[in-house]
């Protein structure tokens, strides 16, 4: 008879501890999540279409541990919905920046939050001439120096080389580590206009990287690439107007 009684009660119940906890902390936080003034709307990035939707979030500063930064470059969001995915790489656009997930939860939160960096570059190419045609623009994070997780310090990366950090797609996947890598125009035109021009030289994936094929379409993206790149002779083929580089694999 006991038996029958809990499960007439498990019907109506949670069926765990955990999962009736998790309901409670979600409707306290639907009941109180707009209830103060860090609340926005921001647009949110979908890999496969590349399509902005908006999402209602909380905003909060980030960065005290990085203090030789602007604090303005960091951000940590939080949704409100508390099983809501979100991955290293994803893309949100706000206070008129691009912003990319670098930290895909903080644990000190029970909460869904992730911790996000200021986009400061674009990277530039097309898979074929002319240069002024179908270009592939990828928001990234430019960077000269990378992290040491296990002295927590960072290092300055050797003199002509950058590390770059973009969201996996299908735009991101075309991007070639090979015996004619994939070349970029990047940094600050100099007083001919010209820009300098780095080639791959190494990728490696960050984070979950999930891949569904079917027909040779993948349909689910997650994840980032760390790119290493080496600043690489000029070719006058290339077109420092668009800030598109002349790849040698249209030879």
């Amino acid at each position: 008879m006991a038996y029958e009684g809990y499960d007439i009660y498990l019907q109506y119940q949670e069926t765990s501890p955990k999962n009736y906890l998790r309901t409670v902390l979600q409707q306290r936080i639907n009941r109180d999540f707009e209830d103060t003034m860090n609340v926005y709307t921001i647009k949110e990035k979908n890999r496969l279409t590349g399509v902005f939707t908006d999402i209602t979030v909380r905003i909060e500063r980030y960065g005290q541990e990085f203090s030789f930064f602007a604090h303005d470059d960091y951000k940590k969001i939080i949704f409100k919905d508390i099983d809501y995915n979100v991955f290293l790489g994803d893309i949100f656009e706000f206070e008129g920046y691009r912003w990319i997930v670098i930290q895909s939860k903080t644990r000190a939160d029970a909460t869904a939050s992730c911790v996000v960096q200021k986009c400061n570059g674009i990277l530039k190419f097309t898979e074929s001439t002319p240069l002024t045609e179908n270009i592939i623009e990828l928001d990234c994070l430019i960077q000269s120096r990378v992290y040491d997780v296990k002295d927590a310090t960072y290092i300055q990366l050797p003199k002509g080389k950058l590390e770059i950090i973009v969201p996996f797609d299908s735009d991101s996947s075309k991007i070639r580590v090979s015996s004619r890598p994939t070349r970029f125009l990047l940094g600050q035109q100099d007083y001919r206009g010209k820009l300098k021009s780095y080639v791959v030289e190494n990728i490696d994936s960050i984070g979950q990287v999930e891949i569904d094929n079917y027909a040779s379409t993948p349909s689910t993206y997650a994840g980032s690439l760390r790119i290493l790149m080496l600043e690489d002779v000029k070719d006058t083929r290339d077109n420092h107007e668009y800030g598109v580089a002349y790849q040698r694999y249209f030879i």
